[in-house]
């Protein structure tokens, strides 16, 4: 069933097609785009794998976590060269202790140290601002089918998560609650501004 699992995600993934022509003859047909939609708008199913002090592959006895999410964006070229992307996410975040490293404490967690039964799950949400660069038209910008672009730019992004421990009853312990946690200075949710590309 996993192996089913597998190749059904994987068929996914690669069935992304975008059709940016509709009228394309051949190969050295000039870009206009006085004559062509400079917009764009799509969106799509994401995965977030969280590699750390507690991860979400390969985590011994609470087994693998799957933290699916969706992501929409709308993008505006201004030449064949140079966009510009607005997208926006939301993503489901989780992971467990990985046997890697040995004992230690937690921040913010009185007299707990990192174990087989820790495990911490939240949400992440946030927006991108990217330059798009368009390497295909690079030196002459001719209409093509495919397309191969690069994405640069910044990013922002809040997110709650909350460490529990798995008691031997099955039942969940709350440790934690990172996002709004008085101990490291504040009452929201944890945010943070990252490259993306």
């Amino acid at each position: 069933m996993k192996k089913i699992i597998l190749i059904v995600l994987i068929f996914l993934l690669n069935i992304t097609v975008l059709v940016g022509q509709n009228n394309l003859n051949d190969g050295n047909q000039k870009i206009q785009l006085n004559d062509n939609n400079s917009w764009a708008i799509g969106g799509g199913v994401s995965n977030f794998i969280m590699h750390g002090d507690l991860r979400s592959l390969g985590t011994g006895n609470l087994g693998n976590f799957l933290n699916f999410g969706a992501y929409a964006y709308v993008d505006k070229m201004f030449n064949p060269l140079l966009g510009m992307e607005f997208k926006v996410n939301y993503s489901k975040i989780s992971g467990g202790a990985q046997y890697l490293s040995s004992v230690y404490n937690i921040l913010y967690v009185n007299q707990t140290k990192i174990g087989n039964n820790l495990f911490f799950k939240g949400t992440s949400y946030g927006a991108e601002l990217n330059l798009i660069l368009s390497f295909s038209n690079l030196y002459v910008a001719n209409a093509k089918k495919w397309n191969i672009s690069g994405y640069f730019g910044l990013g922002y992004h809040q997110y709650d998560s909350a460490l529990y421990e798995k008691l031997s009853d099955g039942s969940n312990n709350l440790l934690v609650d990172f996002g709004k946690n008085p101990a490291r200075s504040s009452i929201y949710e944890a945010s943070s501004i990252y490259i993306s590309g």
